[in-house]
């Protein structure tokens, strides 16, 4: 039984760095100008994703920049606020693009988000950073 379970775990951690491995991939696509092959990057690995909520969140958070880098700024949204609200830098590239668009309140929700739910976390103090301009811990 336990061998069983050790072998599950390692094998999700696998599928886990791959899944990773392609949205490094893709995002690195995308910051070269290829577009398409990141889009046929995230495609194949939206398919070993379904079971991963990070990895699942993760991917629309590559799908918003490619929407981004189309001009569709509608379905950049769209794609970001499927994020998790554990990937802080996707909420934030939420409420900038709503900002945008001219949803004002629908910015608004998406940093109250990220402020109302501080941590000591890295991303949050990166994010809050770019949000706020501050850049001294408290």
């Amino acid at each position: 039984m336990y061998d069983a379970l050790a072998k599950a775990r390692a094998a999700a951690a696998r599928s886990a760095a791959e899944i990773h491995n392609d949205e490094v991939t893709a995002l690195t696509q995308l910051a070269e100008g290829r577009a398409a092959e990141a889009l046929k990057t995230i495609d194949g690995a939206a398919l070993q994703a379904t079971k991963e909520k990070l990895a699942r969140s993760t991917l629309r958070y590559v799908e918003g920049l490619l929407a981004l880098a189309g001009g569709n700024r509608e379905s950049a949204v769209e794609r970001f606020a499927a994020c998790s609200s554990r990937l802080l830098y996707c909420k934030y590239r939420e409420a900038v693009v709503r900002e945008s668009v001219g949803d004002k309140t629908g910015a608004d929700g998406a940093k109250r988000h990220i402020l109302d739910a501080p941590t000591r976390d890295p991303e949050f103090l990166y994010v809050r950073a770019k949000m706020t301009g501050e850049t001294k811990t408290r």
